[in-house]
């Protein structure tokens, strides 16, 4: 009983801390043809949506008290506000998707250029 409560509680905890500060970023994928959710960013991590299992957990990386990029050892997505572009790197396969028209979006509310 003890253990449910405890997973009970967690849950709610879990679910109440993803909802608070998300913001999920978009992009036009030319191959495909069509807008697609790329990026889940929370407070200290970021998701790549196009990752299978637990390789899309990306934490950021620093440069002049800003975020420069989001790391993994598979992975390196930027964001680009200027040219509204989320380019991913691949380093494993040394491939490049660059997806366009981005837009960011915080806890669901419109989309956002940035």
């Amino acid at each position: 009983m003890k253990k449910w409560i405890l997973f009970s509680l967690m849950s709610v905890m879990a679910s109440s801390a993803m909802a608070d500060g998300t913001i999920t970023c978009k992009g036009f994928d030319a191959d495909k043809n069509k807008t697609e959710d790329v990026l889940v960013i929370e407070a200290d991590m970021a998701i790549l949506l196009s990752a299978s299992n637990n390789e899309g957990f990306l934490s950021p990386r620093w440069k002049n008290g800003e975020v420069k990029d989001y790391a993994n050892d598979l992975y390196v997505v930027t964001l680009d506000r200027k040219a509204s572009t989320i380019t991913t790197d691949d380093l494993r396969s040394g491939t490049q998707k660059v997806h366009t028209d981005a837009k960011c979006r915080y806890n669901g509310e419109p989309d956002e250029g940035y």
